[in-house]
């Protein structure tokens, strides 16, 4: 019975989202890599480089390191960022951007670097 106890509970965790101490890399853009951030304890999201002209609409919630560096973005529409409450890094180095639109950061209290 413990045998197939330590299958299914093995075929569970193979097949169960990919998770992190602190949320699900189940929204990580198709573009971009999400994976564990081992600094701020969450999730860290690099769309680096891909010459986006734009930013994917949807992050995993728990987002707190985001790399938008190197791309083609020109411009940031307000609350673009108000889903990622946990943003603590955000990279936007090496793009277009000439203003942000004010309060775009206004939910985002945990951000230490941009």
């Amino acid at each position: 019975m413990w045998a197939a106890v330590l299958v299914l509970t093995a075929i569970f965790v193979k097949t169960s989202p990919q998770h992190t101490r602190q949320g699900s890399l189940d929204a990580c853009p198709d573009q971009c890599k999400c994976g564990s951030d081992p600094w701020y304890d969450g999730v860290m999201v690099s769309c680096e480089g891909k010459n986006l002209t734009s930013i994917p609409q949807q992050f995993p919630l728990n987002t707190t390191t985001l790399y938008l560096s190197y791309n083609q973005l020109q411009n940031l529409s307000a609350g673009l960022f108000d889903q990622c409450a946990w943003l603590e890094w955000l990279n936007l180095r090496n793009n277009q951007l000439k203003d942000l639109p004010e309060d775009i950061f206004r939910y985002n209290t945990e951000l230490e670097w941009l």
